[in-house]
């Protein structure tokens, strides 16, 4: 619990920050444990296609000899035969693992409202729910659903965009009468494209899951009980942070100033930085200037000032 340090006759606790200065939204392991499982189900699928592939027929006929043979390669296959294997394809990576995705998403927007009830509970005497309440409450229930929808709704993305990308290939292979070891590797670099999108796709979704869980919990806090917060910018201080991103460090802003800055822009896309709860009052001025002064002077070392 941060320490309590008094204004007038109101003792406000000091917000909670984040440890890590590179990675404040934390979630590492769950998007490792989540990035796992995926590249695992589609290293499966890539050795199933790449088999299946090799099992088609070829005939090299050469259409250059003039100076260097030149070969096109005729697929003994049909298109329904073809277009069998592409069905397949379809079922083979319906086998990614969406559902483990989106249990990791949850589990970051579950530790996120955790998180932002242990905060409040901290700086504000009029917070008096416990995590056990929130997590059972509807309000709570109908939030964690629409999370898990959306997760859904990128892991559905990722393997049409994955299928449609992979098929392109096997069709394009037997119209143009391609190299099968070009074709081979053509595969080969697509599921590498499929993995770095999955890592993208794993980092954003569990990072945003967890910061939505503060929001979420924040608004309902200020809407249901009255409570005044905003949210203070955690940045994730790191060489790789965005200019933008490590600008607001120590910035307070409200929650729908938030939630409209990671709609726009691909803010979301693999950002680690994080908002804590801060008490305002009513002229929405921080109550805990501490906290805003030990941020800003991180800010400062940062950028070298």
């Amino acid at each position: 619990m941060g320490a309590l340090i008094p204004l007038g006759s109101v003792n406000v606790g000091q917000p909670i920050v984040p440890r890590s200065i590179v990675n404040p939204v934390g979630q590492s392991e769950k998007v490792r444990k989540a990035t796992s499982a995926i590249d695992e189900s589609l290293d499966a699928t890539e050795k199933w296609l790449i088999d299946r592939f090799k099992q088609i027929p070829t005939v090299a006929i050469v259409v250059n000899g003039l100076y260097v043979n030149k070969y096109r390669y005729e697929y003994q296959i049909s298109i329904p035969d073809l277009e069998a294997i592409v069905a397949e394809l379809e079922i083979e990576l319906g086998h990614v693992p969406d559902d483990y995705v989106v249990a990791q998403a949850v589990s970051a927007y579950e530790n996120g409202t955790a998180m932002a009830v242990t905060n409040l509970a901290n700086i504000s005497a009029e917070y008096t729910r416990n995590i056990t309440q929130v997590l059972f409450s509807d309000v709570y229930q109908r939030r964690v659903a629409l999370v898990s929808a959306r997760v859904f709704e990128e892991m559905d993305g990722f393997q049409g965009d994955a299928g449609v990308r992979l098929s392109r290939i096997l069709r394009g292979a037997v119209q143009d009468g391609l190299n099968p070891l070009d074709v081979v590797s053509d595969i080969s670099k697509a599921f590498d494209v499929s993995r770095s999108r999955a890592a993208t796709i794993a980092r954003t979704e569990i990072g945003s899951a967890h910061r939505r869980g503060r929001w979420d919990e924040a608004q309902d806090a200020n809407e249901r009980l009255g409570i005044k917060t905003k949210l203070v910018w955690i940045s994730a201080l790191s060489p790789t942070t965005r200019l933008s991103h490590a600008q607001r460090h120590g910035s307070v802003f409200t929650v729908q100033a938030v939630r409209e800055f990671y709609s726009v822009d691909g803010n979301s896309v693999n950002c680690k930085c994080s908002q804590t709860e801060v008490l305002v009052d009513d002229n929405g001025e921080v109550m805990t200037p501490r906290i805003i002064l030990k941020l800003k002077k991180q800010k400062e070392e940062y950028f070298g000032d």
